[in-house]
């Protein structure tokens, strides 16, 4: 039997509640029957004294002393159970005594041998003056005889009632086998065994009948869905490998357009950056032929041209390693603050930015490092600062400004930047739709649609942040918040 079990638990509370309760009833029945049977026999005594004590106070106050002697001779021969008897002086002197047997002379001195004694004083009825002591030793055989006697009734009557219920133990348990070897194969159930576990049918419609039969058809229906789940599962596994290719095909043709719009805006802000530096080589090459034209060409009028033009190409290759520096990968996150990434924004847009006549004001009131990104970040700058330039195409503005500007908020403890225009605003019916991928408002060969979902998808997925897009007086707004525990480097 598995100790573990209820069944077990059961049986065993059952047997030693009942084991328990036997022994104190029967524990309880000779106490008690020995208690009375002690009264009764400390009242027996009591009648003897209650009878002969005034006869022989009378008889000691007048001076007979035959007389008490005589009956204090008497109750031995005359009772039994009394074993001794003897009067006493004050001075506990022994005036009279009787014996049943020469062994109990001494008994009084051996009071504790388990007998009954009973001592009274005799009062003179007269004078009311102590005459003596009363003393008797009564038996304790008949005390001890019915006690026995009863004890081994208590030991025959429960011996038969521990039988009886050791059968009903039995009984009971055998009643119960059912469940306990339903438990036992619940235990090792497990669903993924397509062959299950078999449980026998019981007859009959007591509770552990229903509770057997039940639970066989609770797991007949669990095994049933567990298989027709397996089925669905295996399905499903096809079904989302499939879907999870889908995704990725569209995850790589996202990441080839954002590359292709990336590469064509780059092309396009260094052709603003160079258009300057190029037309001032042009006006070199022509200064030093029409120099030359006129005998005007020196040795020193020659390299200073050369200086010039030599301070334009390192300006043009500046251009291309800022540009070159932007487009490398970040491998790892780096520390940097948000005044370098507007400075690498607009070195990558200004020029740009300067042909379209707008014009940026930067106010960034808290500097405060930012461990991240550097070249995502930009980029998200780059996508807000490209939508608003677009949107001016169509506001025929004459003072274009945008504006960048942040601040640190010390009760959400968080970076606040906020990135604003006077382009017109974006219209309420697209608002929602703005940070959606492939969403754009140009004709298609002017847009993708992805700079701005790509720019939610860094803020708020690689920096842990929020982008929010809501219109202000004449303009749209980009509100950036970042945690600063989102932004700070580790142990900082």
């Amino acid at each position: 039997m598995n100790r573990h079990s209820l069944v077990f638990k059961l049986t065993l509370f059952l047997s030693l509640f009942f084991v328990s309760v036997m022994l104190f009833i029967a524990f309880a029945n000779v106490q008690i029957t020995r208690t009375n049977l002690k009264q009764s026999e400390e009242d027996k005594i009591r009648i003897i004294v209650n009878t002969v004590l005034p006869i022989i106070s009378m008889n000691m106050s007048f001076g007979f002393d035959e007389p008490v002697k005589e009956l204090i001779e008497s109750l031995p021969k005359g009772n039994r159970n009394i074993l001794a008897a003897q009067i006493l002086a004050p001075n506990e002197r022994i005036l009279y005594s009787a014996y049943t047997d020469q062994d109990y002379t001494d008994i009084f001195v051996k009071v504790g041998n388990g007998h009954f004694f009973h001592q009274s004083d005799i009062i003179d009825p007269v004078t009311g003056e102590m005459l003596g002591t009363l003393r008797l030793a009564y038996s304790n055989t008949y005390y001890q005889r019915i006690t026995g006697e009863y004890e081994k009734f208590l030991i025959y009557t429960i011996i038969p009632i521990l039988a009886i219920f050791a059968l009903f133990v039995y009984v009971f348990y055998k009643k119960l086998s059912p469940i306990r070897q339903l438990s036992q194969k619940l235990a090792t159930y497990s669903p993924s065994n397509e062959s299950g576990i078999r449980v026998e049918m019981m007859r009959g419609k007591d509770e552990i009948a229903v509770i057997n039969n039940t639970a066989k058809t609770m797991l007949e229906n669990i095994q049933s869905y567990t298989n027709r789940l397996s089925e669905l599962n295996q399905n499903l596994e096809a079904k989302i490998r499939k879907e999870v290719e889908k995704n990725r095909e569209k995850d790589r043709i996202l990441i080839q357009q954002s590359r292709q719009a990336a590469l064509g805006e780059m092309i396009g802000n260094i052709a603003h950056q160079w258009r300057q530096p190029i037309n001032a080589l042009g006006l070199i090459l022509q200064d030093i032929e029409d120099a030359h034209e006129h005998q005007e060409l020196s040795t020193q009028y020659l390299a200073l041209s050369v200086d010039q033009a030599m301070e334009l190409i390192s300006h043009m290759s500046d251009t291309i390693d800022d540009f070159r520096n932007f487009f490398l990968p970040n491998k790892e996150k780096d520390l940097f603050t948000l005044d370098q990434v507007i400075n690498n924004t607009l070195k990558i847009v200004g020029a740009s930015l300067e042909s379209e006549e707008i014009h940026v004001e930067v106010q960034i009131r808290d500097a405060i490092s930012i461990y991240s990104y550097q070249n995502e970040f930009t980029q998200v700058f780059i996508n807000m600062i490209n939508n608003s330039k677009d949107a001016f195409k169509n506001s025929h503005r004459h003072d274009k400004r945008i504006r960048i500007e942040s601040y640190y908020d010390t009760p959400h403890n968080e970076l606040i930047i906020l990135v604003s225009d006077n382009a017109g605003g974006i219209p309420e019916a697209i608002m929602d739709k703005i940070f959606d991928p492939y969403f754009t408002t140009k004709y298609k060969d002017k847009g993708t649609g992805i700079g701005l979902y790509m720019a939610k998808a860094i803020i708020e997925t690689n920096m842990g942040g929020v982008l929010k897009a809501s219109n202000t007086d004449g303009g749209a707004k980009m509100l950036i918040q970042l945690p600063m525990e989102a932004i700070r480097k580790p142990g900082r």
